[in-house]
């Protein structure tokens, strides 16, 4: 899909999403990608990191980045800048809510996650490898009722790809007053109702003083999706899920997935003034 003839005013915040946008297959930024930011930078764009991840686990990633300066983290649950010396916004699941969410993942078999305000923990060896394996992170495997207790910016259940698609349907899940989110083949998302990647970077849109009108984003899943319809220009990665290629305002160009940032960022300044 083509940029618009309004496309030569000028960007000034650009978010991007880690996990099959910045990162590769191989979890780690490629070279050509990280040019690629600092081409942004050097435009006098401000770039931000938007995942549904941990600030925890993007904290080393926003490091390799100089200039980087703020996170959206956990789907947009928690704002801050990138040594967490300043938060800008977090919302919490409601307790009940995550009771709620705990106790039908035990009914239904689904190894849970919590991501805490320190970091993500959960009482499941499953859970531990299944995300090692998929997200290259080892949660911090504890005790049940240290499990139960903690305050939870999301829980995220583990498993399966056709068994997760599954719970869409699925009515007791339905019924649990949260945002159901996919953000991974291998991963089920549960979130305060009106948590979004774009709920977050409308918060640092603000604080920067930013104009909707003057921000892109980068991204390849659902969960990218709602940031995609908040910016003025979006780039879905040419490997992504169906839903980001459909509301995307382009995709970029095809070639290896460790590089398809790099090649979408060419393909946006190639048409920004």
């Amino acid at each position: 899909m083509a940029l618009s003839s309004s496309s030569s005013r000028r960007y000034r915040l650009a978010a991007i999403d880690l996990d099959g946008t910045l990162l590769g297959p191989d979890h780690a930024i490629s070279p050509a990608n990280a040019r690629a930011v600092a081409r942004m930078q050097a435009a006098g764009i401000e770039v931000v990191l938007a995942s549904g991840r941990h600030h925890s686990t993007m904290h080393a990633f926003a490091r390799a980045l100089p200039g980087v300066r703020w996170i959206v983290s956990v789907q947009g649950a928690e704002v801050s800048d990138v040594d967490r010396a300043r938060t800008l916004h977090e919302s919490f699941l409601d307790p009940a809510a995550a009771r709620q969410v705990l106790a039908l993942s035990r009914e239904l078999n689904f190894p849970a996650l919590v991501y805490g305000r320190e970091g993500i923990i959960t009482d499941s060896e499953v859970a531990v490898e299944t995300y090692a394996k998929h997200i290259g992170f080892r949660p911090k495997r504890v005790s049940t009722d240290e499990f139960l207790a903690e305050r939870t910016f999301k829980i995220v259940w583990v498993g399966e790809p056709d068994q997760l698609t599954a719970l869409a349907a699925h009515a007791q899940v339905a019924a649990i007053p949260t945002e159901k989110i996919r953000s991974h083949r291998h991963l089920f998302e549960f979130v305060q109702p009106g948590v979004t990647k774009a709920t977050g970077l409308v918060a640092l849109a603000a604080q920067l003083g930013i104009a909707r009108e003057e921000t892109l984003a980068f991204g390849d899943a659902d969960n990218d999706v709602p940031m995609f319809e908040w910016v003025r220009t979006s780039v879905a990665m040419p490997h992504g899920w169906p839903s980001a290629l459909a509301r995307a305002t382009l995709v970029a160009p095809a070639g290896p997935a460790g590089d398809a940032l790099a090649r979408g960022v060419d393909a946006v300044l190639a048409t920004a003034g």
